[in-house]
């Protein structure tokens, strides 16, 4: 009797297979150009929105999604411009170069983001274990340079998002052919994803800059005097007795919310951490995608002489 080999089939295998199917027929392209073009489009909407959802304190996991969405949208850029089309158009269209130097200028930024980040990770560890101390001097010389680093971080986003200053060409005159491919829409399409990086890139260094300022928000310790009853006191001890039974509530008290304070201030320590972590491997994984996509545009616009 024969056996039957027993099989699984897991939907996220499925679907990336199926997604791998796709990559792989858009690589040796008789496919159409408009797909790929609006799956771009499609992408760059999802950054454009995020980056316009502003939120007052932004977290960690907002952070990620942004980096997820900033992956996919340079995943669908290097795909397009792979294209048979795009590369002729590429190689054709005054807007190449510009858009090689907006590639660089990010390359640039998340190469600095880098070097903030690793900086940020051991100022942000001095000031933690400073307040695990209680040490008032260290923490007050921590929580300054940790802030002087944000302040670095902030001007980097200003910078960031300066930096795709491509504009689209104006209108020319296309073939019928090009037309029906759509391969005129190639051109607006680039200089929304540079924008849409730009912008995004901007916002995830400044969710960091405030992740980072919340974590230096740190509670006074608490001082514990003498408990002082007045002079009426010597002449009634029970008046003394309350008053410092309230003294002792009101310590206790006191020494609760101080302990929450500190619970939170080190609950706003891991969380920086562990962004800045996530982060790191998030912003090398990015900046090998710009890399990759402005080193392409070079050998475009090497293959015009």
């Amino acid at each position: 009797m024969s056996g039957f080999r027993r099989t699984v089939s897991l939907p996220a295998l499925a679907a990336a297979a199926k997604r791998s199917a796709y990559k792989i027929r858009s690589a040796s392209l008789p496919v159409r150009f408009h797909p790929i073009v609006s799956c771009l489009n499609d992408d760059v909407a999802s950054l454009v929105s995020w980056s316009s959802s502003c939120i007052q304190s932004p977290s960690a996991p907002w952070l990620s999604e942004g980096a997820d969405l900033i992956s996919n949208v340079l995943t669908s850029l290097f795909e397009l411009m792979q294209h048979p089309l795009a590369v002729d158009q590429l190689r054709d269209s005054l807007i190449t170069n510009d858009v090689s130097e907006d590639l660089l200028r990010l390359v640039d930024s998340y190469d600095l983001f880098r070097l903030a980040l690793l900086n940020l990770g051991q100022l942000q560890a001095g000031t933690r274990a400073s307040f695990r101390r209680q040490n008032q001097t260290r923490i007050v010389s921590a929580v300054h340079a940790q802030r002087l680093a944000t302040h670095d971080l902030e001007q980097l986003a200003s910078t960031t998002q300066e930096a795709a200053k491509t504009e689209p060409p104006p209108p020319g005159t296309t073939s019928a052919s090009e037309d029906v491919a759509g391969v005129s829409s190639l051109p607006l399409a680039l200089c929304s994803a540079m924008a849409a990086l730009a912008a995004a890139s901007a916002m995830v260094f400044v969710g960091i800059t405030a992740l980072s300022d919340q974590s230096t928000v740190l509670p006074t310790p608490l001082t514990v005097g003498p408990i002082r009853v007045g002079e009426c006191a010597v002449k009634a001890s029970w008046v003394s007795g309350v008053l410092q039974w309230r003294s002792r509530a009101n310590m206790q008290a006191a020494m609760e919310e101080e302990r929450k304070a500190r619970k939170a201030a080190l609950d706003r320590f891991d969380t920086l951490e562990g962004c800045i972590k996530d982060m790191e491997s998030r912003t090398e994984e990015l900046y090998r995608g710009l890399v990759r996509a402005r080193v392409f545009l070079l050998n475009v616009l090497s293959s015009r002489l």
